[in-house]
């Protein structure tokens, strides 16, 4: 049998050094997800309808992160609400869409910048 060692976080200790980092404004977090585009904060939300609703999208946009709006919506007029409000907004965002799920057009015409099948 072959066993694999793992760690846990309490495993790890990570001891403090000198840095040639001479303020926190040096430091550059920003990452590119391809074809040039680019977050400043590498974040991205999980499209869960409990958790992520427009405004933390709209906030998370806002600071260079990515908001990923969740697809179960029972009212379909709400959707293009969200939607609508968030391309207002002018920040980079996403929709989650199903297998088989036609609103990608939709979604992508008022300005999503990342589609993610969910």
């Amino acid at each position: 049998m072959n066993v694999r060692q793992g760690f846990e976080l309490d495993d790890i200790l990570l001891i403090p050094q000198p840095s040639s980092i001479n303020s926190r404004s040096e430091v550059d977090l920003s990452t590119d997800l391809g074809n040039g585009f680019i977050l400043k904060l590498p974040i991205i939300s999980a499209p869960m309808s409990g958790i992520v609703g427009v405004e933390l999208i709209r906030e998370l946009g806002r600071l260079g992160g990515l908001g990923i709006l969740h697809r179960f919506y029972n009212d379909v007029i709400e959707r293009e609400k969200d939607v609508s409000f968030l391309e207002k907004s002018a920040i980079n965002f996403g929709v989650a869409i199903g297998l088989g799920d036609n609103y990608y057009r939709h979604a992508l015409s008022y300005g999503a910048n990342i589609l993610l099948i969910d």
